[in-house]
């Protein structure tokens, strides 16, 4: 978790960061960039998951795969709620993929990229999408699915990285300059 104040280069960063990710044999990481200035879609909440499954689909085979699947399934599951759609868009695909006697991990781990997340939804929203997030983590496929965040350094985005049990590295912008 990368954090600063206003001005601190903070999206500069996760910008790069994407830039030499897609410089690589990959393509463009799954990454979303919250503002408030851009307009309703990226600062809502509700698409910031939908988002990284639509990347992640697209550039990890089994994932796209399993999420086609899906929503072959029911077509709806593309219209549900950022809580809801964690768990049946990212997290179980993910378990079920790794479950495969086939599956091996990729060697290379997937980052996926949160950008001012202090300006997606309220703080309640924040704090739930966190906390999503930092489920893959403590999971098995933690070694191969990373995350990438931004935000301002807000009280309840604080307190609610200090009540993760999750392995998080956290990179104050405020006292690197």
């Amino acid at each position: 978790w990368i954090y600063g104040i206003a001005g601190s280069g903070k999206s500069s960063i996760a910008g790069s960061f994407v830039d030499y990710l897609s410089s690589g044999t990959r393509k463009s990481p799954p990454a979303f960039f919250c503002s408030r200035t851009l307009g309703n879609d990226f600062h809502n909440p509700d698409k910031v998951i939908p988002s990284l499954v639509c990347r992640l689909a697209k550039i990890f085979k089994p994932f796209g795969k399993e999420i086609a699947g899906l929503l072959k399934e029911d077509a709806d599951l593309g219209h549900i709620t950022s809580q809801d759609s964690f768990k049946a868009l990212l997290l179980e695909p993910l378990k079920k993929i790794e479950l495969a006697p086939d599956f091996k991990a990729p060697s290379i781990p997937f980052i996926l990229i949160v950008d001012a997340l202090d300006e997606c939804g309220d703080t309640t929203q924040q704090k739930e999408i966190i906390k999503q997030l930092a489920q893959l983590n403590g999971l098995k496929f933690g070694s191969w699915i990373k995350v990438f965040l931004t935000s301002r350094p807000t009280e309840e985005i604080i307190e609610c990285f200090a009540s993760l049990q999750s392995k998080i590295l956290h990179i104050n912008l405020n006292h690197v300059l």
